[in-house]
């Protein structure tokens, strides 16, 4: 017996338009398999007409309304099945008639979600979980991400000739950004000791990827708003740490401040008290505010039910890692390390990626890991010097960073160039430039008409072909 009267199928087009469109031409078919399933499906009777149509699908089989009504084996199909024909002029439209009842049932969860946790009885934890539950409902893609792999190159051709500069981070530090080529989806680590400057170096990425126009969120677990607040000024505002902590800043510097307060209105950078956020509590506020690029000092902070310190760092290095490819944000944790042991001398080697303490899973997760380190492990006024670890999109390497604990603030120290590394590069300039000139007299060539001719190896100039140093 149908479960619904016939005139309730008008009240519901969008379910009777997708299985109409299956009946009247199958080759809408493998795609809305892929998109929907018959869980989305809120009529009975149509539910059941999806799952007979899957079942005939999977097994290859001939679909249309006979085939159907077969599979159903049911007399009662009959005349609904038959008015959904009539009711559907074009299969044109079966995706659109999917996305909306995605868009329903997504709807429906969400307010299961809210209902749950509104209900009676619901502890605090359970009604984080739900929130989150809902929170990562509203940021599920619409669309299925398998393409094959004729359609990735097709995709990998946009991009190429697409004009636009790449969504990459701008670090601040030109040196860093032609290592790190960083877009949205990616989950970072820094690694320091205690009093390195871990947090100070972070809070200058914040600011900088803020002026740049990213909406930032800094998750602090042990830093106040204030002193967060006194570390940014001392970068921003180039004040004194120590005098503004004393409250001794003179009115130069309290200029360079109310400087700094007018920047920041086109500035959306937030700073999170975070003492009890789970990673849920995160994915909540990070879909709330749209954040682009989020900061969580330090990530063995973060609240778990797990006792097991390893078990509780390994299960928040998973989920920050899934945040970021769900959410498509860039997320930068900030980590302690277990400092290798000194040798009778004080000497010792620079932390690695193996010292990430309480758990080799960030080793595994991360897309990045840079370390910070002091240049001189017994000096702590020593300059820094950051290690890229991993990078799965680029080169490893290291660069060597001064640090004004003042001003908390890092620069870049360039490498000493001796007499031999300038002579190189000023070769390599001229060769540059000779290759350049001849390129554009060939281009002039052309556009006079004559044929261009190649060049070849003995056509380089004797300083050229001398030492080529590559």
């Amino acid at each position: 017996m149908l479960t619904k009267s016939f005139e309730t199928l008008q009240a519901n087009p969008a379910e009777v338009g997708v299985i109409g469109s299956m009946l009247i031409d199958d080759r809408t078919v493998p795609a809305l398999m892929q998109y929907l399933s018959e869980d989305d499906f809120t009529d009975n009777d149509l539910r059941h007409m999806f799952e007979a149509i899957r079942s005939l699908f999977l097994q290859r089989g001939k679909i249309d309304s006979a085939t159907v009504l077969e599979k159903l084996s049911e007399e009662g199909y009959r005349e609904k099945l038959y008015a959904i024909v009539d009711l559907t002029p074009t299969a044109g439209n079966c995706m659109e008639y999917a996305r909306l009842i995605r868009d329903r049932r997504q709807l429906r969860e969400i307010q299961t979600a809210c209902f749950e946790v509104c209900g009676a009885g619901t502890d605090l934890d359970t009604a984080r979980e739900t929130l989150s539950r809902a929170a990562g409902l509203l940021v599920q893609s619409q669309n299925d991400r398998d393409k094959s792999y004729g359609d990735l190159i097709l995709d990998f051709v946009e991009r190429q000739n697409d004009k636009t500069p790449p969504d990459h981070l701008d670090w601040g530090i030109p040196a860093l950004n032609e290592k790190l080529m960083l877009g949205p989806g990616r989950f970072v680590i820094i690694g320091a000791d205690s009093s390195v400057g871990k947090t100070a170096l972070a809070l200058q990425f914040a600011l900088q990827f803020a002026q740049t126009g990213k909406k930032v969120g800094f998750f602090s677990y042990e830093t106040t708003l204030k002193d967060v607040t006194d570390r940014l000024l001392a970068n921003d505002a180039d004040v004194s740490l120590g005098r503004s902590k004393g409250k001794n800043l003179d009115s130069v510097e309290m200029s360079r401040v109310m400087a700094a307060g007018q920047r920041s209105d086109h500035l959306d950078l937030r700073i999170i008290e975070s003492a009890r956020y789970t990673v849920a509590d995160i994915r909540a506020k990070s879909i709330a505010r749209s954040f682009d690029v989020i900061f969580v000092d330090y990530v063995q902070l973060i609240p778990t039910r797990k006792k097991e310190r390893y078990e509780a760092v390994t299960e928040i290095s998973i989920e920050l890692h899934a945040l970021a490819q769900e959410l498509g944000i860039t997320v930068i944790g900030l980590s302690q390390v277990t400092v290798p042991e000194t040798d009778k001398k004080g000497n010792r080697r620079y932390i690695s990626k193996d010292d990430l303490r309480e758990s080799r899973q960030l080793k595994q997760d991360a897309d990045v890991i840079l370390l910070l380190d002091l240049s001189d492990p017994k000096d702590r006024d020593s300059n820094r010097v950051l290690q890229i670890e991993k990078n799965r999109d680029g080169a490893l390497g290291h660069l060597v960073l001064k640090f004004n604990a003042s001003r908390m603030r890092f620069t870049y120290v360039p490498p000493f160039e001796g007499e031999k590394e300038a002579r190189s590069r000023e070769r390599i300039a001229k060769m540059d430039e000779n290759r350049e000139a001849r390129l554009q007299k060939a281009q002039e060539r052309s556009r006079a008409g004559i044929q261009p001719g190649q060049f070849s190896f003995e056509e380089l100039s004797e300083e050229e072909a001398g030492e080529i140093p590559f």
